[in-house]
């Protein structure tokens, strides 16, 4: 189990589930007994368990503060006082609640300018978004350079119209090449990237740089520029309901700013990734990202 599918089982019962969850409880609802999901979170991400819980709370509350009472969300968060929760708060987002409560809604940028420092925090636990229609978990993660080994159609621009050109047993010919570093994805190259003749949705599998096994007939490979990537994933869904679950998600990231955490779009570094659509984990995609240097108004 890869310490992103462990977080993202525990953030996905974190959304779900009452504030009150404990630790007794996640055990239970994954399968463990509570000393090992213990030594395992911890050993898969170099994080304590309860640590990682605590950050989603906050961010929860965060999400919650300019509608509610601060006192109310410190409660629902687990805090038995107000002080515990400015501290612990303070302590995450470098403001208190009252002064983010104040602020995120007078000036646009706010939420912004105060995570400059906003990679370290996200790549730790992520961001919950649930001011959206729909709760979506959002984090960004780093990616060297490395090798993609891909087919690439000649006029694909998604999914149908690739497996329409190249076929639809791409993926299986993907899950079988050793040393990957994820699963297979479904690309939207950039146009910086895009050869003459060929398509601008393909398919691949990302490999070391030092990738030096065979590469299926017809594949061809691809070096990748070292980049950032932000990662959207939504919530789990019925398989027979891919198409709304996909749309939901679409129309949520084309209308997101990311300026809001300290980053801004840089497609040229990569262009955008799906992986394949499985109801029990929800969508996820990534676009590439560039970091925003913020100066002092």
């Amino acid at each position: 189990m890869s310490k992103n599918h462990l977080k993202e089982q525990i953030t996905s019962i974190l959304m779900t589930e009452s504030d009150d969850i404990t630790l007794d409880d996640l055990a239970r609802k994954l399968s463990y007994s509570k000393w090992h999901l213990l030594r395992m979170f911890k050993k898969q991400t170099g994080q304590t368990l309860m640590s990682f819980v605590k950050r989603m709370r906050l961010q929860m509350a965060a999400d919650r503060i300019s509608d509610e009472k601060i006192m109310n969300v410190a409660l629902d968060a687990l805090f038995r006082s107000h002080e515990g929760f400015s501290r612990a708060f303070f302590r995450m987002f470098d403001v208190t609640p009252q002064q983010y409560k104040q602020n995120m809604r007078r000036d646009p940028q706010f939420v912004a300018k105060m995570m400059r420092d906003a990679s370290k925090r996200i790549a730790e636990g992520g961001i919950l978004m649930k001011e959206t229609q729909i709760p979506v978990f959002v984090q960004v993660i780093s990616k060297p350079e490395r090798k993609l080994i891909c087919k690439k159609g000649r006029k694909a621009e998604d999914y149908f119209t690739y497996c329409e050109e190249v076929g639809c047993d791409v993926w299986d010919t993907l899950l079988t090449i050793e040393g990957a570093l994820s699963e297979p994805m479904g690309l939207w190259l950039p146009q910086n990237m895009i050869e003459d003749q060929t398509s601008e949705y393909i398919q691949g599998v990302e490999v070391p740089m030092n990738f030096d096994k065979a590469i299926p007939e017809g594949f061809s490979v691809m070096t990748m520029p070292a980049c950032e990537v932000m990662v959207f994933q939504g919530p789990p869904y019925q398989d027979d309901d891919y198409g709304d679950a996909i749309g939901q998600l679409w129309h949520i990231m084309e209308h997101y700013d990311p300026q809001r955490v300290g980053y801004r779009w840089a497609d040229e570094m990569g262009g955008r990734f799906q992986y394949e659509p499985r109801g029990e984990r929800g969508y996820i995609e990534g676009w590439t990202v560039k970091r925003v240097e913020f100066t002092e108004s």
